[in-house]
């Protein structure tokens, strides 16, 4: 495929993509959509694109156009995930033996899935813990907004991997194996590390598509960073609070990567007191991502940040 054949599919895409989400944004009639979306619009957008690429790079085995269609409408994958990659699916279509065991650790997985979205995420976090919350005081109060803030960070977490665990369980049962899409990204001990163990597809999709284009035009990570937190921003939503969402992870990881040149100038710790340094790099992780998480569940960006500026306040 040449190039110039690459970028104008990769630019109907991206048309059609932010075309749709910005049709929806703009004619919504009696709290009805008036657009129909097709279902899961901004996930298989992005298999379109890494197929189209990987077709331009040369990199695509040998295949039929049953083996893309049933790629491309995978139907666990289809709605929320994960972005699995064409190689590695086909590889698992063409191994695909299926045994019994995978219909029993299928369902493991999926029942695993359910149980954090129900029990975890439904019944404790947004019913227990949320009416503690609410028993506590005004929700203007800067303590409540912090266990607000902390609230809907378990929330998805438990929400979000747990509909990824029912992809992949249902994947399985069917005798494909779908990638990971979280692992442990609350108790990693930088924002770096965050994102690699977040959304596990698309980040290193926006790694492979996004920042390793930049890097290889500019030369600068922290760009590239940048780029790519503000590229996953604008997918989640096309508005400008996601914009400055995306902008705010993107400058918290360059003023990590800048960090990570100073660090060793400075005096060595103490081997003893390295679990004291990594819980509290974690629990400043966490704070980090929660505050941005929190910032986007408000109507707008101005009422997020004057929200979580009354818990910097109140710490401060």
């Amino acid at each position: 495929m040449s190039g110039i054949k690459a970028s104008f599919l990769v630019g109907a895409v991206l048309l059609l993509l932010v075309g749709y989400k910005y049709a929806v944004e703009l004619v919504p009639i009696q709290g009805q959509v008036a657009i129909i979306i097709p279902l899961g619009l901004a996930y298989y957008s992005l298999r379109v694109i890494h197929y189209i690429l990987e077709a331009y790079k040369g990199s695509l085995p040998r295949h039929s156009l049953v083996d893309y269609l049933q790629y491309q409408f995978f139907l666990p994958t289809l709605v929320i995930g994960p972005i699995h990659r064409f190689n590695d699916f086909l590889i698992s279509s063409k191994k695909n033996h299926w045994k019994m065991e995978y219909l029993t650790s299928g369902a493991e997985r999926i029942l695993y899935g359910y149980v954090k979205i129900t029990f975890l995420g439904n019944y404790l976090i947004s019913g227990v813990f949320q009416n503690y919350i609410d028993s506590l005081g005004s929700a203007d109060e800067p303590g409540i907004i912090y266990l607000n803030m902390v609230r809907n960070g378990l929330n998805l977490y438990m929400q979000f991997s747990g509909f990824s665990d029912i992809a992949i369980g249902f994947a399985k049962m069917l005798g494909f194996k779908v990638m990971e899409n979280f692992n442990w990204p609350y108790f990693q001990k930088n924002i770096s590390d965050f994102w690699r163990c977040w959304h596990i597809s698309l980040t290193s999709w926006c790694r492979e598509y996004v920042f390793n284009t930049v890097m290889s035009s500019s030369r600068s990570p922290a760009l590239g960073a940048i780029a790519t937190m503000l590229i996953i921003g604008v997918w989640h939503e096309l508005s400008f609070k996601y914009v400055v969402w995306g902008a705010y992870h993107g400058l918290g990881i360059v003023v990590w990567q800048l960090f990570q040149k100073f660090k060793p100038q400075l005096p060595a710790l103490p081997t003893i007191i390295s679990p004291i340094t990594y819980v509290l790099s974690v629990l400043l992780t966490l704070n980090f991502v929660w505050f941005g998480f929190n910032i986007v569940s408000y109507p707008t960006i101005f009422e997020g940040f004057a929200a979580m500026g009354k818990v910097l306040v109140f710490w401060m």
